[in-house]
């Protein structure tokens, strides 16, 4: 990447550097909330965990993980504590439902809603049929029959 007027190398390695710094910060704020660290913290579970709050924040956005780590370990701290032994079927149904029908996770369900919403009212508006009103050749809107009282 030379040729294209930038050193490739640096870039790389300031980026790995940003991420060591911030990966560093963040074991530095996990240390005083669990109090005491070892090597059986850091199972599969917890990636796995880390994998699901990304999607169902929404993949693509700053918001959207953070969105998804608050939002699931809110549910996490409800369902424990209501339902123990059914919080992992909770959480493998929830991602499940997220992937197949919210593909953008809670950070895109506005549009996603947005989009039903036009979609629906769009049909409705086909049901709107235009007729001559006069002799003159002017539309107008009129209901469709079918949905008119006589």
């Amino acid at each position: 990447m030379l040729f294209s007027g930038y050193a490739a190398a640096n870039f790389k390695l300031f980026v790995f550097v940003l991420s060591a710094i911030i990966a560093s910060l963040g074991g530095a704020l996990f240390v005083p909330q669990a109090g005491i660290i070892n090597p059986s913290e850091m199972t599969p579970e917890k990636s796995l965990e880390a994998v699901v709050w990304v999607a169902v924040g929404g993949r693509g956005t700053l918001f959207g993980p953070i969105l998804g780590a608050v939002s699931v370990n809110a549910l996490k701290s409800w369902a424990t504590r209501a339902y123990p032994d059914l919080w992992l079927i909770i959480l493998g149904g929830m991602f499940v439902l997220i992937v197949l029908f919210m593909p953008k996770g809670l950070v895109g369900l506005p549009s996603q809603l947005m989009q039903l919403w036009k979609h629906y009212t769009r049909k409705n508006l086909d049901k709107v049929v235009l007729k001559p009103a006069s002799d003159d050749g002017e539309l107008a809107a009129t209901a469709d029959s079918n949905s008119s009282a006589s």
